[in-house]
């Protein structure tokens, strides 16, 4: 499957952000949208409403932080549901 570019760039604004950082956030949901970290979250269901809340059906990633084998973004705009 091929990846989007919209949420590779995000991917990879997440990846750039300091060890420190991850370590101080790890476990934590981070939503991201044009490669700014929009808010941390504790759980990844107040990360997603969150990011509906302010982008609506666009595209954003949200990320848990210290799972490197986890990317979810916001699919909504493709299957109509908003």
């Amino acid at each position: 499957m091929a990846v989007d570019p919209e949420i590779l760039k995000e991917f990879n604004f997440y990846k750039s952000q300091s060890e420190e950082w991850k370590k101080q956030n790890n476990g934590r949901f981070v939503l991201i949208k044009n490669q700014e970290i929009q808010g941390i979250f504790e759980n990844y269901s107040d990360a997603l409403q969150e990011g509906v809340k302010k982008f609506g059906n666009e595209k954003f990633l949200i990320y848990q932080v210290g799972k490197e084998d986890v990317i979810n973004y916001n699919t909504f705009s493709l299957t109509g549901m908003i």
